[in-house]
């Protein structure tokens, strides 16, 4: 899969754009008297949230000595850098922010940032004496209320075929909260539907619209996801919904919330890159 890979100068200015596989990233992080660090955003290993938490990818050249590196908030971010200016700021997050071990000249390491709620800027500073070199990511951390807990039903297998309770053991679960996101409109999602950091989230692209029985609803859509299951013989579980798996935007109409009766219709399709283990309906209902 192609990745973007973004390298950002302080206050945003963009310093390079490259692609490339994520096995490549770092592999060649060039030489300078000056120190820099190259930052490559990777996707999210397991027990890492995809809402809240970042893995970067640091590519050092050769003039580098040692890394840094501090996450804040932009409001102080933006606020500690009008104050200290760009050799300020640098000095403050080589003594405030935190050293990445083991990584020195032409090295690479990878930094996992967690917990971010809200609108982020991860800096890293690389150093050589005195001499300090700066490169910072912005990040959006999610903020999620909740909305509802109740159980959720995965779509049963009544045809005897393999399906996803035989791929991963699910076929209802109780506790469960439907959230809503407070930085990112039309946005849901159910809190650690797969397990600890592995939620299933959808949007709303429709509504209001009213069903036969008079009951308000709203469409949805289902981007394809990672569930966090995998087969030994298969690769990694996702799902999405069956507009997605089909490109046929037709089908979101089978995927309704009611907000009224706290209740969620998807249609789904569950499977890995050779093809489905099944498809069908999951419902959410509230307690």
């Amino acid at each position: 899969m192609r990745k973007y890979i973004y390298c950002f100068a302080l206050l945003f200015s963009v310093m390079a754009l490259f692609t490339g596989c994520s096995e490549d990233n770092g592999t060649e992080p060039g030489g300078d008297s000056t120190p820099v660090a190259t930052l490559f955003q990777e996707d999210v290993t397991k027990g890492m949230s995809v809402d809240n938490d970042m893995l970067v990818r640091v590519a050092t050249n050769s003039a580098t000595e040692s890394v840094y590196y501090i996450a804040s908030d932009s409001a102080t971010y933006k606020k500690d850098f009008a104050t200290m200016g760009v050799d300020g700021y640098n000095n403050y997050v080589v003594e405030k922010g935190t050293k990445v071990e083991d990584l020195g000249a032409n090295g690479v390491k990878d930094v996992a940032i967690k917990g971010m709620e809200g609108d982020y800027v991860v800096t890293f500073v690389a150093v050589k004496g005195n001499v300090k070199h700066a490169s910072s990511l912005p990040f959006l951390g999610l903020v999620w209320s909740k909305v509802a807990s109740g159980k959720y039903y995965f779509q049963p297998q009544d045809d005897g075929s393999f399906g996803l309770e035989d791929a991963t053991g699910l076929s209802q679960k109780s506790g469960v909260e439907l959230q809503k996101c407070e930085n990112v409109a039309d946005t849901y999602r159910f809190k650690n539907l797969y397990g600890e950091g592995n939620s299933l989230k959808f949007t709303v692209v429709g509504g209001p619209f009213t069903s036969q029985s008079g009951n308000k609803y709203y469409q949805l859509q289902v981007d394809q996801q990672l569930t966090g299951f995998s087969n030994a013989k298969l690769g990694n579980i996702f799902v999405q919904d069956i507009a997605s798996w089909q490109n046929n935007n037709d089908y979101q109409a089978y995927n309704r919330y009611f907000p009224e009766l706290g209740v969620v219709e998807l249609y789904l399709e569950y499977g890995v890159s050779a093809g489905y283990f099944s498809y069908g309906y999951d419902e959410f209902e509230a307690e």
